[in-house]
This record gives structure tokens, sequence and C-alpha cells, in this order.
């Protein structure tokens, strides 16, 4: 008579084993669409990011820095273009280093250390004004945490001292 009390427990074990097999092959299949997700997301960001940095070249990127810092009179639109786009560029590291962070492709440390670089890159008041004409254009989780990292930055009141390509434009 015990015979059939050992079937049972057998086949309950079975049916757990079964049951946790699932589990199992349900959190590998979600990692491995992660690990698609990063991959896809980031294969754009390198796009993004070629794309941006392959209009200018260096030497005429390093002389629109130059104008801004030290001959604001002289900036024109290309310089202004430059240096959004460069801006721009950050802008899609940045949502690539939070994208992998959301899924787990980056540590905690990795993600600290890029709001660190962030903090440093929104000091600048001209990254801020980039960031505000085109916050609402990127996904709302990294919105969220750029704007985050912008009111506890501190920054201050200093404004962009940049021209705006409004103020390029001839006046008619």
């Amino acid at each position: 008579m015990l015979r059939p009390s050992y079937q049972w427990m057998a086949q309950m074990g079975a049916a757990l084993g079964v049951i946790a097999s699932l589990v199992l092959v349900a959190y590998e299949l979600k990692q491995s669409q992660n690990v698609a997700m990063a991959d896809i997301f980031q294969q754009r960001s390198v796009m993004a990011l070629d794309l941006a940095t392959s209009i200018y070249s260096p030497e005429a990127l390093s002389q629109a820095h130059y104008r801004a810092t030290y001959d604001l009179d002289s900036v024109n639109m290309v310089d202004l273009a430059m240096l959004r786009t460069e801006t721009e560029a950050r802008f899609i590291y940045f949502a690539n280093e939070h994208f992998q962070y959301e899924i787990g492709m980056l540590s905690e440390e990795g993600w600290a250390a890029a709001k660190v670089y962030m903090a440093f890159v929104f000091g600048n008041p001209c990254n801020r004004r980039v960031w505000r004409d085109q916050e609402n254009a990127w996904r709302e989780s990294f919105a969220q945490e750029v704007n985050a990292i912008i009111q506890k930055g501190a920054y201050g009141s200093g404004e962009c001292t940049l021209p705006t390509v409004e103020d390029l434009l001839p006046r008619g």
C-alpha cells in the first residue's frame, strides 16, 4: 500500500521539476531578449555617433570650440551646428549608457561613473540649453534621469553666452 504514495510523490517531484525548468527557460529567454535589445540600441547609437562625428573634421570642431571660448563675435552658424552636434552625440552616448543600465547590462558603478560625467557635461549652460530644446525627444526615463542630474547640480543661473541661430540670422 505504500507504493501509490511513492508514485504520487515521484509525480509531484517530476511536475515541480518541469515547472522549474520552464521558469528557467523563461528567464533565459528574457535575458536573451535584453541582450538583443541592448545590441540593437548599441548599434543605433554607434550609427548616430558615427554620423554626428563624421560631419566635421576634428580641426574644424577645435576651431569652433576656440571661437566659442575666446572670440564670441566670430562664432558663426557652422560653429553652432558643430557644437550642437557634438553635444547631441554626448546625449546619444548617455542615452545608451542609461538603457544598458536599465536592462542590467551596466553595473551600478558604471552608471554612477556615467552620471558623474553627465553632471560635468551639464555644468556647461550651453549643453543645458541644447537639452532644454530637445528633452522631449528622448526616452522618458532617460529624460527624467538627466533632469534630476541637472536639478541636483546646483549650477547656478549661468546662461549660455553663445548666440542662438536666430541671433545670427540677418535682420531684415
